[in-house]
């Protein structure tokens, strides 16, 4: 819906995507926690890159990571 750029994960379950909205990658993390449930680490966490927003790991059972996925769709959709 074009609030993230990917590569996605590569041969790994970890992606690095970059975040395309007007809220700041702070901001952006604290809100997919607080208001989602949704819990991600900051990107600044780990390799800077400008416009990084967070790092997302996949795992876990499918019904709980298709879950976290839905939350995730519909936190960064309404915080956009």
């Amino acid at each position: 819906e074009g609030l993230l750029a990917s590569d996605g994960p590569g041969e790994s379950c970890v992606a690095f995507p970059t975040w395309l909205g007007a809220t700041p990658t702070l901001e952006l993390v604290e809100r997919l926690l607080l208001e989602h449930r949704v819990l991600v680490a900051p990107g600044e966490f780990f390799r800077p890159v400008k416009g990084m927003a967070m790092r997302i790991g996949f795992g876990g059972n499918d019904a709980k990571l298709l879950e976290g996925l839905r939350r995730l769709s519909v936190g960064l959709r309404a915080i956009g």
